[in-house]
């Protein structure tokens, strides 16, 4: 907006209607703010053509001088710099008191207060510093206290205005705001009530009003039409003819019925996005210093015809403007920025000599097919993505070009040899041009960092690296079709990214790759590597019978690798050598279809293997040393589930005596050890033996926290949540991150660091027995079933429960039991004779004296917990059989009885006998 002030030349624009001497009079403590903030406020003031009145003399005197009295009455706008010694000084209270006098009697004067460190209500509320400044002038002008009174009402009233507050080290947008509106109120003071008298017009109400009746004049210089919302109007078609000193003209959110007859030449700034129409005939923008009209339907008619000569250009802004198809022969020495982005019918670039241009967009120009040769010296951004029929790159004179994006030119076959020697270029993106078959024979790109040729799927060749690219952080190479990986790579000294799965054409990696001591993330589909001539003597004929070098078995050559993954591979075993990669994180095993072996892993890492593979899983919990054959209360049990049983995952008998006590190893057990493995499993193991579907799972520990493994099985969906855990309800903490991009249905293992629960467990008054919670928030819609792993102490019974038996007596593993039914107040369907449980040697059944019984008679049914809001809560209870006829669910039905722990039947268990004491009138003890 005050886009309109950026010449210096704006303050003359102000002085034909002004009946005042000043634009601005400041007033400021110059002890406090006269070498900082408003000596950047005046010099702003200044550079945006305001004609500003500042005192900088060191004020002597007991009064105020007449020459500082007669600024302040003429000046458009009175600005109080009020900071933190501003009450200390009667000159700058007496100035004040002037103002606010100035202002009582002639309501055209503005007032605009600065808050510079102070808080407003200080000031009106004379409290701070400056009810201690105003209590020692009280004292001073004891027998004048109606001048510290007017001061102190002068105060009152200033600080009562709108304003800006500022805190020391003050922003320049603020102060932006600011100035923009002294702009407006200097505007309006040129004529409050005549707008065609006004320079620039600013608000809506007032633009729209001039511009629907026609009463534009020369005075005006600036418009901007912008509404809050998108509106529909008619601007008269002449509406701009009598403004012929206009320079600068905004429209937004405003579309107009009919097209413009005309529009002044002399325009400096054309903003008008989504003009519906094309250009008045007789327009032409022989001024113009920034277009910015994208997404219009405008043609160049008249600028195709010759050639431009646009001198001031600097900023063109056409993108989307689908009714372009040839751009004229532009000469605009200023050029700065050139953006075409999307022009889809743009079918021609001319010859453009722009030697200060420096962004070029032709992104999605999707007829563009050739480029002409451009002369650009400045050029630091060239933009050429999605130009589908752009086939050749030609020479390019662009010394400091530092970013081209090719990125899906899907006809590009070829590129000129001068892009090798870009000496500037940090980012060069080719990926998704399918045609590519050619780059330059060598790369001598030194300050490149990123060089992108995914999905090249027909380029077979790499260019050699030249010595002196050792810039480059990321190459991007997954999914072409290269033969192998130069020799020279050795030169890429701080390369971080290697990625080259997918590339089915590449059957090994050069032993240089040694030399990428940097190396933090690799993806490959092969894991050998081509020998040098080092290692053969004269002799050798070849070496293709000599055993084939792996880079697994090689970890000092990536000492720094974070991430590695092994996309389609034919590795068929990890070596235990894997487990000293310093630094390794991450191994992912994607379709590696052969792989049967994990011999040993590394303490942190997270391992993805999409593969079912019930042995590799095995073998992995065999490392982490979680040991699946231990349930509650730390017993052991005999239980094995075979992999015919429903897909689930089997678990050796072998493995069963190679684990310790869970609880083993904390002391010596890095505190950050989890471990993370993602399989293409969709059953949970049955040795989680605390299963739910819902978001926490609880369970009981000693006061050792022996090994934790969480597991959760996730559905074809998007999900990021983290796994939460709170010990004895003590705050809730962190543990891990959940990542699952939705592409297939797998199963995640994490095991948790054995060290960090315990410490959590001693900070939370731990007991015998902890309460332990773990919670997967936003899980419920997402995870098909998760569990826990745990040596838990959870008893399957508690003890004060009398006579309860277990509910799983008499059943086999795999029944499916309701354990409703279990319960000894379940009242059958059949006819059979009921048994109480709860008849006495007294004789007396206890049972028929609780609340809840259901005789056989049909006495009227009176529910023993109706409270006064009317709700039945007994009705409430899982157990309780409604009269109606619909399917009976039962609460306690599991599908997991062989190896679940009973933990979650003490709360209900213990809940029901709790009301059975309290309901019945017998005393049990």
């Amino acid at each position: 907006m005050m886009s309109f002030l950026n010449n210096k030349g704006a303050s003359s624009s102000f002085s034909f209607t002004r009946r005042w001497n000043y634009d601005v009079f400041l007033s400021f403590r110059g002890e406090d703010t006269r070498e900082g903030f408003t000596s950047h406020l005046y010099k702003a003031l200044c550079d945006k053509g305001f004609y500003t009145f500042i005192d900088d003399k060191l004020r002597r005197g007991e009064k105020i001088s007449e020459e500082l009295i007669q600024a302040i009455k003429n000046s458009s706008i009175l600005v109080i710099v009020f900071s933190e010694n501003y009450a200390q000084s009667k000159w700058c209270l007496d100035e004040l008191a002037e103002i606010v006098n100035c202002r009582e009697k002639d309501q055209e004067v503005q007032i605009l207060p600065v808050f510079y460190n102070v808080d407003p209500s200080e000031i009106r509320n004379q409290k701070g510093n400056f009810g201690m400044a105003l209590a020692n002038h009280e004292m001073k002008f004891k027998n004048n206290k109606d001048k510290v009174q007017r001061w102190r009402d002068a105060l009152r009233k200033a600080a009562n205005a709108s304003g800006w507050h500022y805190k020391k080290g003050f922003g320049k947008l603020s102060m932006h705001d600011l100035i923009q509106q002294m702009g407006k109120e200097v505007v309006r003071q040129q004529a409050p009530d005549i707008l065609k008298k006004r320079s620039r017009l600013c608000c809506y109400e007032d633009s729209l009003k001039v511009l629907t009746t026609n009463k534009g004049s020369k005075h005006i210089r600036g418009i901007m039409l912008h509404s809050p919302q998108q509106v529909k109007v008619q601007l008269h078609t002449e509406a701009f003819r009598k403004m012929e000193n206009l320079k600068f003209l905004i429209v937004e959110n405003v579309h107009i019925c009919k097209p413009l007859e005309f529009l002044p030449n002399n325009l400096i700034l054309l903003k008008w996005p989504y003009y519906p129409f094309h250009w008045p005939l007789e327009y032409f923008p022989k001024q113009l210093v920034a277009i910015e009209m994208p997404h219009s339907r405008i043609r160049l008619p008249k600028l195709i015809q010759q050639e431009c000569r646009l001198e001031n250009l600097k900023d063109v802004n056409f993108e989307g403007c689908e009714f372009i198809r040839i751009l004229p022969k532009l000469w605009a020495p200023n050029l700065g920025k050139l953006n075409l982005s999307c022009c889809k019918n743009l079918v021609k670039l001319p010859k453009l000599w722009a030697p200060n241009l420096e962004y070029l967009s032709l992104h999605c120009c999707k007829n563009l097919v050739k480029l002409p040769k451009l002369w650009a010296p400045n050029l630091e951004y060239l933009y050429l993505s999605y130009c589908k029929n752009l086939v050749k790159l030609p020479k390019l004179w662009a010394p400091n070009l530092g970013i081209l994006d090719l990125c899906d030119c899907v006809n590009l076959a070829e590129i000129d040899e001068c892009f090798g020697y870009l000496e500037k270029l940090r980012v060069w993106n080719l990926s998704g041009c399918i045609k590519l078959q050619f780059l330059p024979s060598q790369l001598r790109l030194k300050s490149l960092y990123y060089f992108y040729l995914t999905g090249c799927s027909r380029l077979e060749k790499l260019p050699d690296f030249h010595q002196e690219m050792e810039c480059l952080e990321s190459l991007y190479l997954d999914g072409s079709s290269i033969r192998e990986v130069p020799s020279s790579i050795e030169h890429l000294t701080k390369l971080r990214t290697l990625r080259l799965h997918n590339c089915k054409n590449l059957r090994d990696l050069p032993d240089s790759i040694c030399k990428l001591q940097q190396l933090r993330e690799l993806r490959t589909s092969t894991t050998k590597l081509r020998p040098t001539c080092n290692y053969f003597d004269s002799s050798s004929e070849g070496y293709e019978d000599i055993i084939e070098l792996d880079l697994l078995t090689k970890p000092d050559y990536f000492p720094a690798l974070q991430v590695l993954e092994l996309f389609e591979t034919n590795i068929v075993t990890i070596p235990k050598s894997i487990s000293r990669f310093p630094n390794l994180r991450s191994l992912s095993t994607t379709n590696c279809k052969l792989l049967r072996e994990i011999q040993g892993l590394p303490e942190w890492v997270t391992v993805n293997n999409s593969q079912s593979a019930s042995g590799l899983l095995n073998q992995v919990i065999e490392i982490i040393g979680i040991s699946p054959n231990r349930v509650c209360g730390n017993r052991s049990t005999n239980y094995f589930p075979s992999e015919s049983e429903g897909g689930d995952i089997s678990m050796d008998r072998q493995f069963s005596n190679h684990f310790p006590s869970e609880t083993e190893g904390v002391e010596y057990e890095n505190q950050f050890s989890n471990r993370t493995i993602i399989l293409g499993e969709t059953e949970m193991p049955k040795w989680f033996n605390h299963q739910s579907v819902e978001n926490s799972i609880f369970f009981w520990v000693g006061r050792k926290f022996p090994k934790l493994a969480v597991g959760i099985v996730l559905e074809r969906q998007f999900f990021i949540d983290f796994v939460y855990i709170s010990i004895n309800g003590y705050k809730r903490r962190e543990y891990e991150r959940i990542i699952h991009y939705g592409n297939n249905c797998n199963l995640q293992l994490f095991s948790l660091s054995q060290r960090s629960l315990q410490e959590h467990l001693n900070e939370s008054n731990p007991t015998d027995q902890n309460h332990v919670e773990v919670t997967i928030p936003r899980g419920a819609n997402v995870i098909k079933r998760w569990g826990v792993h745990v040596e838990c102490t959870c008893p399957p019974q508690e003890p004060a429960i009398p006579n309860l038996p277990l509910l799983t007596a008499g059943y086999d593993d795999d029944d499916v039991v309701d354990y409703m039914r279990e319960l000894p107040f379940y009242v059958s369907d059949g006819k059979e004779e009921y048994q109480s449980p709860l008849v006495h040697d007294d004789g007396v059944d206890y049972w028929r004296e609780l609340p809840f019984y259901v005789s056989d008679d049909k006495e009227e049914y009176q529910s023993p917990l109706v409270h006064d809001d009317g709700v039945d809560y007994w009705r409430e209870l899982p157990f309780y059989g409604s009269d109606d006829n619909e399917e009976y669910q039962s609460p306690l039905v599991h599908d997991d009885t062989s190896m679940s722990c009973m933990s979650w039947l003490v709360g209900p268990t213990t809940k029901l006998f709790k009301l059975f004491c309290f309901c019945c009138t017998r005393d049990f003890s």
